[in-house]
């Protein structure tokens, strides 16, 4: 059976796509940094544990913090199925560029105090089929939620900081 991309895609409200996003048990981390800011490892550290087979993506190390890191999504071992990007915006649009030449059906955009997204990289994702959350944390909504990024998820949704609404596209079957 042939299935094809809908163009009218539905509405769901920020949990209900990171809940199918993180349905996707390959994904890859983009974003790991050798540097202070320990998110992209404190999500990949807790992906793994949650039982993800989770790849790290850093094209300037070849490991970072004990973590091997691949140049690129290309470069993994096989094609993940979201890619969580923990990068700066400007570095973000070319990460969903190799997730477009994959296939990739889930693009995570970082976003709380810093942010990954590039207005960009959302438009060309979501116009080539792509489902992009465009902000917010993975920890947000990976159970079990910690006590801090519950009420960050509580206190960023409530001033506006990450979205309320995602559209997610979804594949149907030819009548």
């Amino acid at each position: 059976m042939t299935t094809s991309l809908s163009t009218n895609p539905q509405w769901l409200s920020l949990k209900q796509a990171a809940e199918q996003c993180l349905q996707e048990r390959v994904v890859a981390v983009a974003g790991l940094s050798a540097g202070d800011d320990d998110t992209a490892k404190s999500i990949y550290d807790k992906l793994k544990s949650c039982g993800y087979r989770v790849y790290g993506v850093n094209p300037n190390q070849k490991e970072v913090k004990g973590i091997p890191c691949f140049p690129s999504l290309k470069d993994l071992p096989e094609v993940p199925g979201s890619v969580m990007a923990i990068t700066r915006p400007e570095a973000t649009k070319e990460v969903v560029n190799q997730a477009l030449e994959l296939g990739v059906n889930w693009f995570w955009m970082h976003k709380s105090f810093g942010s990954s997204v590039s207005v960009d990289a959302v438009k060309l994702g979501r116009e080539r089929g792509m489902n992009i959350i465009d902000g917010g944390c993975p920890m947000m909504f990976l159970e079990p939620v910690d006590g801090a990024h519950s009420c960050l998820r509580w206190l960023l949704s409530g001033v506006g900081r990450i979205p309320k609404k995602i559209p997610v596209l979804t594949l149907e079957s030819p009548a």
